[in-house]
């Protein structure tokens, strides 16, 4: 009988195929990318648990230990990264100072061939971005999303991957590697779970179901989930990650958000291998396998126990796998001196050159002396393994405990297994970094499950990382200022640890130490984020307008809106955003718009009459999540009043243009498939989040030109 394992979770339908098909092209190399060096292969290996047996003996369930090691310091493939970033109502102040510190970061690690997209959610789910590359230009306009960010409403995770998702299945062309990120600080109030015959939460539907395939190969990506503070959903988050082959990190020091997404990213941007999969096959005739412990890797056992394999999917840079594969070994014959147990080969695709490879390992044997009285001393390595295997399943067991309520029987289960590491072999030595990191863990879990209240803050999620790293085999974060960060730690690769490194080296730079101050903590340094945003939009000359508009603006003269790309667009964009929902507020309490101090006076009253053009529609287009009236009346006083914001604009805000024009200059180029208007309106939010007391006096918008003074 066939036994087949690995995650297996029902969720939502899929999203509609192509619904975002608007992603930047891919960047075509300009140079044949360099082949690696013959030796930068994936490294297989076996390893027996014992080197001998007697001849006479059979043996059940013996150990083999099957390793299998990325090449290190090879080229990456580029990335496809969505983030999918949470601005409910509880991410407001130093909260979301941080993510935006720890997004930008992120950014700037990026490179010209990687492609962004920036999802929000809160009480539903909105793009920012379209998946773009990450050029000094596209860099600078992702930052201006990431700065207008700000907080409303529920948590609504749901909808938010769904939109991730829907943005991943309508790429036009896929980068190598793709990934997503998922952050929240609260718990899903928006309908996403249910609850099951026992009681319990069901997150299954939180996932769109094109992320939950039986292979990694057939996901478009993984989850990898960030729990934010103490108040988070750590089952939830731990769901969603488990479910689409992603880590769930625990980042209750909220200031170590940089760090953390740091290792993350560290890791996506180093990817070198993928569609890994190992392939055992029994040699001796009288050999079968009887189990794989592969952790969170589907693993397959053939009918007749003579073949297994096991999904391992994407390795990163230098990154290791170990799995044990029980075997039956039955007698040997007379004359048999060495039984041949199995042979382990891998198939993999290199990540930067996508090409299909190839590599065996040699037979695993053991010698059948005529007689052994005593076994050898088994191998450490397999000890190892079995150690942090036994460590994995009681952190598991603790879990279950103390969600049941036994939080003294969750701890004396930790507190038993750390005596059993110990007393282990490779333990006992108290030099094996391994098993030092899964006693700190253990100690460190064991304090946090026995008191209830301290369980419910901290320890479940710390818990529920370290099962998830354990799982993976693959480092994700702990941080919450105690130890309980080393066993994850103990999966981290050269590339993730040098990404750490240079997050922590900015937050030095930054003046934030290891605290990780927020951005934006003082007039000056808000007022500097601002001027850096606008040097890089200028220098990179993101947006532009005609030439002929340019001219007149040199005789100082009146341009028609002809000679931009849909001007009523742009002031129906401009009626939709924070400026004309402030305009609505206002006219209904006071009569007169208070959005503004008083502005200039529109020097050509010709201009003024300009911009009074009839809307052809108030429908904004894809992208946009705006209402249209819904009857003739609704209309017709929706009309109306967008005729009165027309005349408060060219009035009132002064929208004109020339020379006498006020104010910071943008130069907009709209790329084919962006919202100019997003970037425009992002723009004006970050503006008025860094600086709070000021107030724009002035905002010229006319022929794709925006000037802001303040």
């Amino acid at each position: 009988m066939s036994d087949t394992k690995g995650p297996h979770v029902p969720a939502a339908p899929p999203p509609p195929a192509g619904l975002y098909q608007d992603d930047e092209p891919l960047q075509r190399p300009t140079a044949p990318a360099q082949a690696p060096a013959a030796n930068g292969g994936l490294v297989l290996s076996t390893q027996c648990e014992f080197p001998a047996l007697a001849r006479a003996a059979s043996r059940d369930r013996f150990t083999v230990l099957v390793h299998a090691k990325a090449p290190s310091n090879v080229a990456r493939a580029p990335l496809d990264l969505v983030t999918v970033l949470d601005v409910s109502g509880s991410m407001k102040d130093e909260k979301l100072a941080l993510v935006k510190q720890a997004m930008c970061f992120v950014i700037d690690q990026l490179g010209p061939a990687d492609r962004l997209s920036v999802v929000t959610f809160s009480n539903d789910a909105s793009r920012l971005t379209r998946l773009a590359g990450m050029s000094d230009a596209g860099k600078a306009s992702a930052k201006i999303a990431v700065e207008s960010l700000a907080v409303q409403g529920s948590t609504n995770i749901r909808q938010g991957l769904r939109v991730g998702a829907e943005v991943l299945a309508g790429r036009r062309e896929k980068n190598a590697v793709a990934g997503m990120i998922l952050l929240s600080d609260g718990q899903e109030n928006c309908g996403g779970t249910s609850v099951r015959p026992d009681g319990t939460k069901s997150y299954v539907n939180l996932v769109p179901s094109s992320f939950t395939g039986a292979g990694s190969s057939s996901r478009p990506a993984p989850i990898h989930t960030f729990g934010f503070g103490t108040n988070h959903d750590a089952a939830a988050m731990h769901a969603i990650a488990e479910a689409t082959g992603g880590t769930f990190s625990f980042v209750g020091n909220q200031a170590a958000i940089q760090d953390s997404f740091a290792r993350c990213v560290g890791g996506l941007l180093s990817v070198a291998v993928q569609e890994a999969r190992v392939a055992v096959t029994c040699l001796h005739r009288g050999v079968h396998v009887q189990e794989v412990k592969s952790g969170a890797y589907g693993s397959h056992v053939g009918a007749d126990g003579r073949a297994a394999s096991i999904d391992v999917g994407e390795l990163y840079d230098g990154e290791e796998r170990r799995f044990l594969v029980l075997v039956y070994v039955p007698r040997a014959r007379p004359t048999e001196e060495v039984t041949r147990l199995v042979k382990a080969s891998c198939t993999y695709r290199e990540a930067a050159m996508g090409q299909a490879r190839q590599v065996a390992a040699r037979a695993a044997v053991v010698q059948r002396p005529l007689d052994l009285t005593t076994l050898p001393a088994p191998s450490l390595d397999v000890e190892r393994e079995r150690v942090r295997l036994a460590a994995a399943e009681d952190i598991a067991a603790a879990r279950v405990a103390a969600d049941g309520g036994q939080n003294a029987g969750a701890a004396r289960i930790l507190e038993s297994r750390l005596k059993a590491v110990e007393q282990s072999a490779p333990g006992a030595a108290g030099n094996d970094p391994t098993c030092e990191a899964i006693k700190e863990e253990l100690r460190d879990l064991s304090a946090r499950v026995g008191n209830r209240a301290e369980y419910q803050q901290t320890g479940r999620a710390c818990l529920l990382a370290g099962m998830s790293a354990h799982a993976q085999q693959r480092a994700s974060g702990t941080d919450v200022q105690s130890s309980s960060s080393k066993g994850s730690s103990a999966y981290l690769t050269p590339k993730m640890e040098e990404m750490v490194e240079i997050s922590r080296e900015s937050s030095r730079k930054r003046g934030g130490g290891s605290s990780q101050q927020p951005v934006g903590t003082s007039g000056q340094v808000k007022q500097a984020k601002i001027e850096e945003v606008i040097t890089n939009i200028q220098s990179e000359a993101i947006f532009s307008w005609k030439p002929e508009v340019n001219e007149r603006e040199q005789r100082d003269e009146a341009v028609p809106l002809a000679c931009c790309a849909k001007p009523v667009d742009i002031f129906l964009r401009l009626w939709s955003s924070d400026i004309g929902d402030s305009f609505r507020r206002n006219r209904k309490t006071a009569g007169v718009p208070a959005l503004l101090p008083p502005a200039p006076v529109v020097k050509r009253k010709h201009e003024a009459m300009m911009i009074k053009q009839e809307p052809q529609a108030l429908l904004l287009g894809p992208g946009d999540d705006f209402s249209a009236a819904s009857n003739e009346t609704e209309v017709a006083e929706a009309l109306e009043e967008y005729q009165m914001f027309l005349d408060f604009a060219g009035e009132e805000l002064g929208l004109f243009h020339g020379r006498n024009a006020l104010g910071r200059l943008l130069y907009c180029f709209c790329l084919p498939g962006s919202v100019c208007w997003r970037t425009v309106k992002q723009l004006l939010a970050a503006w008025r989040t860094c600086l709070p007391d000021s107030r724009l006096h002035a905002t010229v918008l006319m022929a794709g030109k925006l000037t802001v003074a303040a």
